[in-house]
């Protein structure tokens, strides 16, 4: 519904067409966790983009579709509401308050379930701070809230893409190679004999505690490591994740996220050496450069 509101306004539909095309893309939305860590997670992303842009086009050549779906009793909201209510008597605020400037901007560290990021920051602290190395590792004990629990549902990962919603495999990857990133997500490093015992060192406790600020999430993680000479280690409450608009990624850190993502996914144009850089750079500057193809010379 979100991308075909975007196409909408990107190709200046009129208010009818705008209308119809949202009401299109609202029969095309869906979703499920079961295929969290499998191919079709990543799809899901792109069929709703697909989705949004089939739903213009639809419109545009005249679809007709019911003008009330998305406060009508049998429509999207109705659907996809936890008690099945629609929320009607507040007045509508599409459009002129936009939550990102409330909420601010937010950059995923790492390229797993954001479920997990917090524990991944209190896992690579201690680990940093206390100099811990993976062998001398008893147990993890990591909590989080039901809904994260439920989303990093693979506790014995077998491949990458089932490890990227592992709270098991991410705390693994932190500990033994201090990182979680694209380069950690294959096949053979999930297989890795280090990674494999510690998967069964950890263990996920629930804390029904909710954000008030976001109420999908805990209040808080938390971190505890234990060892194997008997010494403890607790990284307290972890409220925000880094990358979050709370706490921010420096220009450091985003910089090494997008070097870390062109080392694996750019083009054969940008795998020269110093490509990457030079495009980081570009776009580090984007205010002051006076036409867009220049980002791409």
């Amino acid at each position: 519904v979100a991308a075909a509101a975007a196409v909408a306004c990107l190709n200046r539909l009129p208010v009818e067409q705008t209308r119809r095309a949202l009401v299109i893309a609202a029969s095309m939305a869906s979703g499920l966790v079961v295929n969290f860590g499998t191919m079709t997670k990543p799809f899901h992303a792109g069929r709703a983009a697909a989705a949004g842009i089939e739903a213009v086009q639809l419109s545009k050549l005249g679809l007709t579709s019911a003008p009330d779906v998305f406060e009508h009793p049998a429509g999207y909201l109705h659907a996809l509401s936890p008690a099945g209510r629609t929320e009607r008597s507040r007045p509508a605020e599409l459009g002129r308050t936009l939550r990102i400037l409330d909420s601010g901007l937010s950059v995923k560290r790492y390229p797993v379930c954001y479920s997990g990021h917090r524990v991944i920051d209190g896992v690579i602290d201690i680990a940093e701070r206390e100099d811990i190395s993976a062998g001398q590792v008893r147990e993890v004990r990591v909590t989080i809230g039901p809904a994260q629990a439920s989303m990093l549902r693979n506790h014995r990962p077998e491949t990458g893409l089932e490890a990227k919603f592992s709270a098991q495999f991410a705390i693994a990857s932190a500990l033994v190679e201090r990182k979680v990133g694209l380069a950690q997500l294959t096949d053979s490093f999930v297989a890795r004999a280090d990674v494999r015992v510690l998967l069964e060192k950890v263990v996920v406790d629930i804390t029904h505690r909710p954000d008030p600020l976001d109420p999908a999430f805990a209040y808080a993680d938390r971190v505890v490591i234990e060892l194997t000479d008997g010494r403890s280690f607790d990284s307290g409450e972890i409220r925000f994740a880094r990358g979050s608009a709370k706490l921010p990624l420096t220009a450091a850190g985003l910089r090494t996220k997008f070097l870390d993502c062109m080392a694996i996914g750019a083009v054969p144009a940008y795998r020269a050496p110093g490509a990457d850089v030079a495009l980081y750079e570009r776009l580090a500057d984007l205010d002051s450069l006076p036409r867009l193809r220049r980002l791409f010379e």
